[in-house]
């Protein structure tokens, strides 16, 4: 009997274990390789089954725009039912087509990532009919020479309808609805054009090299899709620099009212003080950082930064607590994660609060000093906020400000994408300030 406790505890230790290491994705690619390596896995009993006229350069594969194509054959592709997916590339165009050149996609009334004349990338999907179908067009073009980090993805897990978004380089350019489940496509799927004719040329080929590749039965957020591995020069991709910062170095201006002074490398807030920002747009997932040190207390609830209206805020208890809350999308329900951590007036701390919309879920993180303190998520996605950003506090519609905070707040950024916890940590790296760890 001894020996079957030990046993089964030691079994419990093991599945406590494999649980604590949550994988980062519900389900892995169907097909993917890394770095132009093609040779080996490619995905679980995939097949490459088709490669024409590839070169293997470096750290990419090489489609020449004419004979180079590639093949994927998913033998366990369930039939006769529809599946979200995602496809993401790296890729660097050689030069832009002469007429439109599929990236990589599913033929048959294509679902396909392609790119045209104009350096615009497009993504195509049919509905179940065969006649119904949507097609996204980025505002922004590729640049020839240049590494993309490329991704469609459709999400049809709910309401009978499929959601298409177009991102380039974690940005999303274009987005629409098919008001139905897609096309049951095959199970075949290819890169750098859309199949080969009976010569061996590629069909609606483009000459490009291609780092990395994957594809998910799944729809990938922007967090997801930033996060594949792959050395894609993700530091300058806009979608990284913040929507809004104190300084000014965010997509918007902050505009200040009331008693804002700025001395000794802060921006005072007192007697209900505020910045508001008013970026243009109205990202669902964001991360809220600030370099924050207390005049004092507050008695209520006091808010360092966020969005108002069904609250999505990043702020201070009156027992020192930071805190970090967000609403659903269905004002069914919301969270309110706490610190361990309570701050102390007169030290400087760096706290920031993460909000992902997953889709069917909203994962919200808080974070002191870099160490994570609390994590907590609610079903539905997020809360449709606007595009407006305050600090400071939130105004009461009355002209007063309501969860105003006394504070000096040393350096405040608001990115609009759920950032990941080393990116956090170059954050802080950069903007630590001289008593921001002195506790």
């Amino acid at each position: 009997m001894k020996l079957f406790t030990i046993l089964v505890f030691s079994t419990l230790l093991s599945c406590a274990g494999t649980l604590a290491a949550k994988p980062p994705f519900e389900r892995p690619p169907v097909v993917f390789f890394h770095n132009g390596d093609i040779s080996g896995y490619v995905g679980h009993d995939v097949r490459v089954t088709l490669r024409t006229a590839l070169e293997k350069t470096g750290d990419a594969l090489k489609f020449d725009g004419q004979r180079s194509v590639c093949r994927f054959s998913i033998p366990w592709l369930y039939p006769d039912r529809p599946l979200s997916a995602s496809y993401v590339v790296d890729l660097t165009l050689d030069r832009l087509p002469e007429k439109s050149g599929v990236i990589t996609g599913r033929p048959g009334f294509h679902n396909a990532l392609a790119v045209r004349p104009d350096g615009r990338v497009t993504f195509s999907c049919f509905g179940r009919d065969g006649k119904t179908s949507r097609l996204l067009i980025s505002r922004n073009p590729l640049i020839p020479g240049r590494r993309h980090r490329v991704a469609g993805t459709m999400d049809c897990s709910r309401d009978n309808h499929t959601a298409m978004k177009l991102y380039i380089d974690g940005a999303l350019e274009a987005a629409d609805t098919l008001p139905m489940p897609p096309r049951h496509y095959g199970r075949e799927l290819f890169l750098g054009g859309i199949d080969a004719d009976r010569d061996g040329n590629a069909k609606s080929p483009v000459a490009c090299a291609v780092g990395n590749f994957y594809f998910h039965y799944k729809a990938l957020t922007p967090s997801e899709i930033c996060a594949l591995p792959g050395a894609t020069g993700k530091e300058a991709w806009p979608v990284m620099s913040p929507v809004a910062a104190l300084d000014g170095t965010g997509t918007a201006k902050p505009v200040f009212s009331g008693n804002v002074r700025r001395q000794d490398g802060a921006w005072h807030f007192t007697g209900g003080s505020t910045a508001a920002w008013k970026p243009g747009n109205a990202p669902e997932s964001v991360t809220v950082t600030a370099a924050v040190q207390l005049d004092a207390l507050p008695k209520q609830n006091g808010v360092i930064a966020g969005r108002p209206g069904f609250d999505n805020a990043l702020g201070v208890t009156p027992d020192g607590r930071v805190f970090f809350n967000v609403w659903n999308a269905f004002r069914s329900d919301s969270l309110m994660i706490h610190s361990k951590t309570r701050l102390v007036p007169g030290r400087q701390y760096r706290v920031t609060g993460v909000a992902e919309g997953r889709g069917v879920e909203t994962v919200a993180v808080l974070y002191v000093n870099g160490q994570e303190e609390a994590r907590d998520s609610i079903a539905g996605p997020v809360f449709p906020y606007g595009g407006t950003f305050f600090a400071g506090g939130f105004p009461d519609g009355k002209g007063g400000v309501r969860s105003a905070l006394d504070c000096r707040i040393y350096d405040c950024r608001i990115y609009g994408i759920a950032l990941l916890p080393e990116e956090i940590a170059a954050i802080e790296q950069t903007t630590t300030t001289k008593d921001q760890h002195n506790q």
